[in-house]
């Protein structure tokens, strides 16, 4: 079979490469999201967004879906594998409770730059609230798993001067696919199963 990015190179007579092509499409593989103002990325998404339509022919034989919000100004890649054994359940229960955050904020028209700012008393009053569970984080589990996340691109971390609340939370946009309605119907039973086995345990 032949390379799809030279036919693609060679249609637009050079000005594109199959290196670069190449480049954009590993980057979305093992980013999942590219956003355009991320640093070193806006390359990337010019060209996936340009030729979406070959890029989608080249992911979806791989079972993944490419979906542009160009609206936030990111392009995704999408599997059909679920969520949660990805993340593991806490990781996966703390995106549903920025994912609820999220919601608030936007509807509350309470947003920075297209994203929601959450600091941690937002985020453990949150938790306790939404899942009706205790708040038993210390400081550096509760940043491994926000690192998780940030892996997926649905967070980043802010260092605040506060040394009570020493980071924030910035929700970004795309929590809305990753943890879209598909998704968090997929999660509570992926929930009660893995809760299941804890019991059991």
């Amino acid at each position: 079979m032949s390379n799809p990015w030279v036919r693609l190179a060679e249609r637009h007579g050079g000005s594109v490469t199959v290196d670069d092509l190449t480049k954009a499409a590993h980057r979305l593989n093992t980013m999942q999201v590219i956003y355009a103002t991320d640093h070193g990325c806006r390359a990337s998404y010019d060209l996936i967004t340009t030729f979406l339509a070959e890029f989608r022919q080249v992911f979806e034989p791989l079972g993944r879906e490419l979906l542009h919000r160009p609206h936030h100004g990111y392009v995704m890649c999408t599997s059909d594998l679920r969520i949660g054994p990805r993340l593991g359940l806490t990781a996966t229960r703390m995106g549903v409770v920025l994912r609820r955050l999220y919601d608030e904020k936007m509807t509350r028209a309470d947003i920075e730059s297209g994203q929601v700012v959450v600091d941690l008393v937002e985020l453990q009053q949150a938790w306790q609230d939404y899942l009706s569970m205790e708040w038993n984080f210390r400081q550096g589990d509760l940043v491994d798993v926000l690192k998780t996340l940030r892996k997926h691109s649905i967070v980043l971390l802010r260092d605040t001067s506060d040394l009570a609340t020493p980071f924030e939370v910035i929700v970004r946009s795309a929590i809305e696919d990753v943890f879209g309605e598909r998704v968090l119907h997929s999660l509570a039973s992926y929930g009660d199963d893995a809760e299941d086995e804890d019991e059991a345990a």
